[in-house]
């Protein structure tokens, strides 16, 4: 019923409808993917879905990604990546028609960019800053609830200065 719900009433309008609308159920970056895709291919379940399985591939991404800094390569790498995707209260949003999955996928990302400049101060530099910031900020636009994690990223990722030796 969300589903139906969110075309009907976030997709289906024009653009400035979905624009200026405000609603909890109103994730905005997924109603544009979606309109996009829509207007590409047609009313469909399969068309509404394109942009949550976009949203997936990026979870996924970032998944491996983080698992990988974290862990290295190997088997606890891999067991890693399976147990964080494979996770059933994970899993089930991944295929959602809504924004859950691009949101999970793009925090994944910034809180591999915010991980990467703590680990080493070295990796602090503007490319690193852009792509955290971007994460975050479309994290936030593809499901609104997701305003709370990222602050509390911001939070606590601001950067130490480096001390004296």
């Amino acid at each position: 019923m969300d589903e139906s719900y969110t075309c009907l009433s976030f997709v289906a309008p024009p653009l400035k409808q979905i624009l200026t609308t405000f609603s909890p159920n109103h994730h905005v970056l997924f109603s544009l993917l979606a309109k996009a895709s829509v207007t590409i291919s047609g009313v469909s379940e399969w068309s509404l879905r394109i942009p949550s399985l976009i949203g997936a591939i990026v979870c996924l991404a970032a998944v491996f990604c983080l698992s990988r800094a974290v862990l290295g390569r190997g088997w606890a790498m891999l067991l890693s990546v399976l147990l964080m995707a494979l996770n059933p209260m994970i899993f089930d949003y991944l295929s959602e028609a809504r924004g859950y999955s691009l949101a999970l996928g793009f925090y994944l990302f910034a809180l591999l960019f915010c991980g990467r400049s703590l680990i080493d101060p070295a990796e602090l530099r503007p490319p690193l800053l852009v792509g955290a910031g971007v994460a975050m900020g479309l994290s936030v636009a593809a499901n609104l609830t997701f305003a709370i994690p990222i602050v509390a990223l911001d939070v606590l990722w601001i950067p130490r200065p480096l001390a004296a030796p």
